[in-house]
């Protein structure tokens, strides 16, 4: 479907770091390929004044009309964004310049670390600009895009702050792996949390399990292809996960009895030839994990995974 997207990002390393060559910039291509939208870099070096017009500047002639989603690569703290030079006391002024340009609903992410924290430059920014709004910030440093440290300010939820995916939650370790080594980071934003839960879910799936049905104990191999979702792509940006399944001889692994086909919506649907459907319910558990196998129970427990899966994004 047609998007308008837009994305802007400092241009110049430093303190020593190439954090501008190596997160910001980078984050910005792949944004911008991903979304087959436009990006622009604006010099973050002089004095305040100068920096913060810069960046006002490069929004007002190139961040389209009608974009409905704005992405801001670069440095952040909780009051605000050191390589633009954009605090709590200028949001006036950005928000004059970034209004024009947006149509609701809006959708605006500051892949910065801390712009994100409680009562902070996210949260302002989300009042300022009023209903129809999410914004989405990093709560902590890290990261440019792969920090899992993320929250929500969401203008028609009560309250407008949340945490995604916090310490102690179920889903923390597979929301971090899939920021890490999938193109997540730059598709949640648009995704509703059972999407975003399902594919959460396959970070926990893919790896060698052992099963037991009807008294038969099998090993069944979960795989998944390691593919980038652009618009131009033709699917969905929240597609249901998909993969194949190997259910291999246990006293042989390189033996393959069958493949099947695997498939997370609000369940884990295993689907072989024979016609048999397994349904796994979520969320998946590494161990002591109950299903169906047709009208059998089955009882599974993950004995290996891979140590990466997918392409480390940055």
């Amino acid at each position: 479907m047609p998007f308008t997207a837009f994305a802007i990002a400092a241009s110049q390393n430093t303190g020593g770091k190439n954090d501008a060559t190596g997160a910001f910039i980078p984050g910005a291509q792949k944004f911008s390929a991903a979304y087959g939208c436009s990006f622009r870099l604006f010099d973050n070096t002089g004095s305040s004044a100068v920096v913060r017009k810069r960046f006002l500047d490069t929004i007002a002639n190139h961040c389209p009309g009608g974009t409905q989603l704005f992405a801001y690569f670069g440095h952040g703290i909780r009051s605000g964004l050191p390589s633009a030079c954009c605090y709590g006391g200028d949001l006036d002024d950005f928000v004059k310049v970034l209004l024009p340009k947006i149509v609701k609903p809006f959708v605006a992410v500051f892949y910065a670390c801390s712009a994100g924290a409680p009562q902070g430059f996210t949260g302002q920014l989300r009042a300022k600009l009023g209903a129809d709004v999410w914004v989405y910030g990093h709560i902590t440093p890290g990261h440019s895009f792969m920090n899992p440290d993320v929250s929500e300010e969401a203008s028609g939820n009560s309250p407008t702050y949340r945490i995604m995916y916090g310490e102690g939650n179920d889903l923390r370790s597979p929301w971090a792996d899939a920021l890490k080594y999938t193109d997540l980071w730059l598709r949640f934003p648009l995704m509703e949390d059972d999407d975003i839960n399902a594919e959460l879910n396959v970070r926990r799936l893919l790896g060698k399990w052992e099963v037991s049905a009807s008294a038969a104990v099998r090993h069944y191999q979960f795989d998944s292809p390691v593919t980038a979702w652009t618009v131009r792509s033709g699917r969905d940006i929240a597609a249901p996960p998909t993969g194949t399944v190997k259910n291999t001889d246990p006293r042989k692994p390189s033996s393959v009895i069958v493949q099947g086909a695997w498939q997370i919506t609000d369940r884990l649907y295993v689907n072989w030839p024979s016609g048999t459907r397994e349904i796994w319910p979520l969320p998946l558990r590494v161990t002591g994990q109950q299903g169906m196998a047709g009208a059998s129970p089955i009882n599974a427990r993950r004995i290996s995974r891979p140590q990466h899966h997918g392409i480390l994004q940055g």
